[in-house]
């Protein structure tokens, strides 16, 4: 740009009869400029390309998809760096882009702003200026402002299409998509926490409030910090006491304190007052007093513990420290994170899944979430090729989805997710006290509020844990267990005749074309095993069940799950597997539950298949290339039907 200054001014605009001359050497040389930026940051749509971009020196941004482009080039003054490869989750910067879904409630706006000529990086900025974590844009030029993510199902990125007014080359939003970004944090170290109110009723709501940051490390690490407390109100305008205005830090989540044998409690008193729980303390010198509903627990560290604001709806512990707070800055410690073992469950629908899971659901104090991937609902509209609606969906929620829910990275999930999915059915553990939470607080709102909760109880959980189904297209599980390397990735197998018989029962579409259907199941099985038994076969982090085994004997396969990863099974564990699999006391639900693998005899369902499935559909299918490629992988467990015995 400098050589087209040079060449306009100095050469040619040495008098003003050349002006004309000069304006029209400076359109060309802008256009020329913006051609040779868009070609070196792959906007043009002849060669789509991922990058990492920034707004501010302290803010650059990242995009997880290597699929779209949906407006990440952000404008600055700094340079562009591609992303060749994705990255832990862990090490993603802000802005990054979260999400492409239906518009949002009104309710969970901040502030909105319409702009002629928008960009993504004018939304961002106006967002930031009201201090927002969230700027979702829609229709090329509106934003909108807000503190969850969303409200509603996911769509897939390429709905998000629609070119930002401020610049034909970038994507804001769809016709009836919000794209959103996460711009901000409140994890107390990068951005402000949530404020936290001092009280036991909604009365007290903003009465009193306090929120801190300057806290370094992440959830995982241990650290002791002196942070920055910001106070809001005083005694004199509130009518709050002094001695509370002198020591209160904030309110957090409690679940840790009821955990069984806690060291971190050096004391537990019955106390009725504030002051006699901080007073409590003082005389045993601990650095802090816990009021946990009408318990006093006086403590050095604060646990696992996560800032919340619904201590005056009854769901949090009122934090103080035992010293006079002479500045706003007070010495917060916090605990490592407790968790032993990740595990993503994946299977293909029908695959036995929910049976593999019980391995870990049942695990002591875990926490298990089941079928997460509704977050996406049931169509998505223009893609009518199942195989690729998934393929895109896995890439989605592998990548932006998963991450979040591993990483105790709970209040970054969507908002449909915190609102309808964590109360489903009765396969979850580990949601009773933020569903009591949601319950009470009400709303979007609520729920995003109360999803701190779900944050302790993940660091706290000896075992975290989830299984889906659909979101299993081989490239996308194979990039993501190579990435994230501290999760283990559990394959659960099953023959593909006896999967296609169980989705028969459940859903009529699979009774019309079963020889379609099967094919393409023994397709994706064979990319799968590829991944699993070929690719990835050193790898100490992926595993594979057969259902078949488990069927036979579930406490040998689990066993073997175990070792593998150098992890004890649980006496409870192996009771449960018993109790659900008729070698124990037998779970009535369980035996009306329509949709499970789980029976009293499992063993029946290894080979029911031959009894439901047509006959001649079933032998042209084991003709399949397809399927005689799974076999010859799978000779001791699947067989085409001529070789099995009568």
């Amino acid at each position: 740009m400098a050589n087209f200054r040079k060449l306009l001014f100095l050469r040619h605009c040495k008098s003003y009869h050349q002006l004309i001359n000069c304006l029209l050497l400076l359109i060309i040389a802008f256009f020329c400029y913006q051609i040779s930026i868009n070609c070196q940051h792959g906007l043009l749509p002849t060669k789509p390309q991922v990058v990492i971009t920034s707004v501010a020196k302290t803010r650059p941004a990242q995009l997880l998809s290597k699929d779209h482009i949906l407006g990440t080039q952000l404008k600055s003054n700094l340079s562009v760096v591609t992303e060749s490869t994705p990255s832990s989750f862990d090490t993603l910067s802000l802005p990054r882009l979260m999400s492409c879904q239906k518009p949002a409630l009104k309710s969970i706006i901040v502030a909105e702003k319409t702009i002629p000529l928008m960009t993504v990086a004018k939304c961002i900025k106006f967002c930031w200026s009201e201090t927002a974590l969230y700027a979702a844009l829609f229709n090329g030029s509106s934003c909108y402002c807000t503190n969850v993510h969303g409200s509603e199902n996911l769509d897939k990125d390429s709905n998000c299409n629609v070119a930002c007014r401020g610049d034909l080359a970038l994507r804001c939003g769809g016709s009836d998509q919000w794209m959103f970004y996460k711009i901000a944090e409140a994890d107390g170290e990068r951005g402000w926490t949530t404020w936290m109110s001092y009280g036991r009723t909604e009365k007290d709501m903003n009465v009193y409030r306090t929120r801190y940051r300057g806290c370094p490390g992440d959830k995982r690490g241990r650290r002791s910090c002196l942070v920055h407390l910001h106070k809001s109100g005083s005694a004199v305008k509130t009518n709050v006491s002094p001695l509370i205005i002198d020591h209160f830090i904030g309110c957090f989540t409690n679940q840790a304190w009821d955990l069984p044998d806690n060291r971190l409690i050096l004391a537990k008193y019955s106390v009725n007052t504030t002051q006699d729980c901080i007073t409590s303390c003082q005389t045993i010198g601990s650095l802090y007093s816990i009021l946990n509903v009408k318990n006093c627990i006086c403590s050095n560290s604060l646990g696992w513990s996560r800032p919340i604001d619904t201590c005056v709806y009854g769901f949090g512990a009122l934090v103080f420290s035992t010293s006079v707070l002479k500045s706003d800055g007070v010495t917060l410690k916090f605990e490592e994170r407790l968790t032993q073992r990740q595990v993503a469950v994946v299977a293909h629908y029908r695959g036995g899944s929910t049976f593999a899971s019980l391995m870990f659901s049942n695990y002591p104090n875990s926490l298990y979430v089941f079928e997460p991937a509704s977050v996406f609902g049931a169509v998505w509209v223009g893609v009518n090729n199942s195989l690729a609606r998934e393929t895109e969906r896995s890439r989605i929620f592998l990548e932006r989805i998963y991450p979040l829910w591993f990483k105790c990275h709970a209040q970054d999930l969507p908002g449909i997710w915190l609102t309808k999915y964590p109360g489903w059915g009765n396969h979850n553990s580990g949601f009773s006290v933020f569903n009591s939470c949601k319950k009470a607080v009400g709303s979007l709102t609520g729920a995003y509020k109360c999803s701190a909760f779900i944050e302790e109880k993940c660091l706290i959980s000896p075992v975290v844990a989830a299984k889906t189904t659909r979101m299993v297209h081989s490239q996308n599980v194979k990039r993501f267990a190579q990435i994230e390397t501290d999760i283990h990735v559990l394959h659960a197998f099953r023959d593909p005749r006896a999967q296609l018989s169980s989705r028969a029962q459940l859903e009529l579409v699979y009774r019309k074309n079963q020889l379609s259907h099967l094919t393409t199941s023994c397709w994706e099985l064979n990319e799968l095993s590829t991944v699993f038994n070929d690719d990835l076969k050193d790898a100490p982090n992926t595993h594979v069940v057969h259902y078949e085994d488990l069927a036979r004997d579930v406490i040998s396969s689990a066993k073997q799950i175990y070792r593998e990863m150098n992890f004890t099974l649980p006496g409870e564990v192996i009771r449960t597997l018993q109790e659900s699999t008729g070698k124990g006391k037998v779970k009535k639900a369980e035996k009306k539950y329509a949709y499970g693998t789980i029976k009293n005899d499992p063993t029946s369902l290894i080979d029911s298949w031959k009894k439901k499935l047509n006959h001649s559909m079933v032998n042209i299918a084991d003709n399949s290339t397809e399927c005689r490629k799974l076999f010859a992988k799978y000779p001791d467990k699947f067989k085409p039907l001529r070789d099995m015995s009568s």
